[in-house]
């Protein structure tokens, strides 16, 4: 018996990684093509590793914003593996990251995954400084919702900090509300209907 669990964990772990490696192509682990979404001089594309050059600076930027570490090594971490998880393998292969650009030119990216069966978390949505104002995070994040509506998720909910006074507008725009906050962050729900 003790045999046939490691011989599943070793199977689970195998796959989990190949996923991971999957993710980065063209081939999502179930199987489905990943999609692209084109809109008048723009469109969303799946993360490639090259986009990392774009991303990284922008993040970097912005990381009070988006994260709670001091530094990007949890970020390109993330990207690596195509993860929301340092620990957990079987996580490993479940991050969707799709970069948006205009006219080739890079204007932001989110990423997204499903943190339960029915509940999916944007970690990060992020546009480039110039390209504020144009509506790009709003086309981000409701890509992401509907992404996030095919793989199962009844609702959707992201964290930010409480004075983040131009994303919490966005949010709300888009129909998120929110549920609680504290000293350090602002939490949102998205209901999907």
């Amino acid at each position: 018996m003790e045999h046939s669990r490691s011989s599943l964990f070793k199977k689970i772990l195998i796959g989990g990684l190949f996923c991971a490696l999957l993710a980065g192509g063209i081939w999502s682990c179930a199987g489905g093509q990943l999609s692209s979404t084109y809109f008048s001089n723009a469109a969303i594309q799946p993360y490639q590793d090259s986009d990392m050059v774009d991303m990284l600076p922008l993040y970097e930027r912005n990381i009070y914003w988006v994260d709670v570490n001091p530094d990007s090594s949890g970020f390109k971490f993330h990207m690596k593996y195509r993860t929301s998880s340092f620990d957990n393998p079987f996580d490993f292969g479940k991050l969707y990251t799709y970069v948006l650009r205009e006219k080739g030119r890079f204007v932001g990216f989110v990423s997204f995954y499903m943190k339960k069966p029915t509940v999916g978390l944007v970690l990060y949505l992020l546009v480039d400084e110039t390209y504020r104002g144009k509506r790009y995070g709003q086309k981000l994040l409701e890509f992401a919702i509907a992404e996030l509506k095919k793989m199962g998720a009844r609702k959707v909910k992201l964290v930010t900090r409480p004075h983040n006074v131009a994303s919490h507008a966005l949010y709300k725009r888009v129909g998120f509300h929110e549920t609680s906050r504290n000293e350090k962050f602002s939490y949102f729900e998205y209901g999907i209907k």
